[in-house]
């Protein structure tokens, strides 16, 4: 079985952070990203159901550019088989740009089941992951 799980880079909101001059981040040199925590238990609900229905692989997918990987390459940490970055080339991405080229590329088929963690620490939109079944 191919499952898909979909995660994002968010900022850590343990953390005291400070906006400097020029829109930057600093956390007294900790790394200011993480995964985004729902995101997370969908990686794990993905992998909990990988292990109980083998032979299967579990693919993360980011809608991101290639400076915010964090989230991927936490997922292929964890034990996900693989990891895509989609990329859109609009200015600003939103939900509604982000669950189309997720839904695009899903559209083949090939996943039986998509994971999708409840809403983001960054908007808290709770959209992407309807957006994704509704298309």
């Amino acid at each position: 079985m191919r499952i898909a799980v979909c995660v994002k880079e968010v900022l850590d909101a343990r953390l005291p952070l400070q906006v400097m001059q020029g829109k930057m981040l600093q956390a007294s040199g900790i790394p200011v990203t993480v995964i985004n925590p729902a995101d997370r238990s969908a990686l794990e609900v993905a992998l909990e159901v990988k292990e109980a229905n083998a032979p299967s692989d579990v693919t993360a997918f980011g809608v991101c550019g290639a400076d915010q990987e964090k989230a991927l390459r936490f997922a292929l940490a964890r034990g996900a088989d693989s990891a895509e970055r989609l990329e859109i080339t609009e200015q600003t991405v939103g939900p509604p740009l982000t669950a189309l080229a997720l839904a695009e590329r899903f559209s083949g088929g090939e996943f039986r089941l998509i994971c999708c963690g409840e809403q983001t620490l960054d908007n808290a939109s709770a959209m992407v992951g309807p957006l994704i079944a509704e298309l």
